[in-house]
């Protein structure tokens, strides 16, 4: 499962500090880039892959 952080509804600092204490907790490990519609700007998301074991 990949989760992602997107950027488009949140405020630019609250984004950075969402990303501040992901990467913190250390699980910020791919970085993606999408076209924000809203902001007419590309964003970088960074992503945590999670490994779901049965």
């Amino acid at each position: 499962m990949t989760e992602f952080v997107l950027a488009s509804k949140l405020h630019e600092g609250r984004f950075a500090s969402l990303c501040r204490k992901l990467r913190q907790a250390k699980q910020l490990t791919e970085t993606f880039q999408f076209r924000d519609n809203l902001e007419k700007e590309h964003v970088q998301v960074k992503v945590r892959r999670k490994i779901i074991s049965r």
